[in-house]
């Protein structure tokens, strides 16, 4: 009887994990893709890869269509890189997101070329938000 109880507790235990994951993880970084896909123009190796020719719904240099196309898909890359320590480590998740910082910060000064001149200081601040909401939100 014993073992049917941790059997149970087991597959209740996976079946939350697996919701989490789908959650915090999953609809991100679908989130994030569906923005590159269909409003972004085809320059990426994901356009190229879907043999994309052209956007599939072009938007306008507005300042709400531009924080949409360049920083909505980061924020959803932070938040789900960080949902994911948290879910799937043993680390207290406020060292997760330290992790997460770091990763992204070094991930921007890759794309600047290493030169603060290029550093996206507005993207790495929305990441960082997006680390904190997914550091407050998530629960193991």
């Amino acid at each position: 009887m014993r073992a049917y109880y941790r059997c149970l507790r087991i597959k209740t235990l996976l079946n939350t994990l697996l919701k989490k994951t789908i959650i915090h993880i999953l609809l991100p970084l679908v989130a994030g893709v569906f923005v590159y896909i269909v409003f972004r123009e085809p320059i990426t190796a994901l356009h190229k890869f879907l043999h994309i020719k052209q956007a599939i719904y072009p938007l306008s240099n507005e300042p709400g269509n531009q924080f949409l196309l360049f920083h909505v898909p980061d924020m959803c890359w932070a938040f789900a890189l960080t949902a994911s320590l948290i879910l799937f480590t043993r680390i207290n998740r406020f060292v997760c997101a330290a992790i997460g910082i770091v990763a992204l910060s070094v991930f921007e000064l890759k794309q600047s070329g290493w030169h603060l001149q290029g550093f996206d200081w507005l993207d790495c601040g929305l990441m960082i938000l997006a680390v904190l909401l997914a550091t407050l939100i998530i629960k193991k």
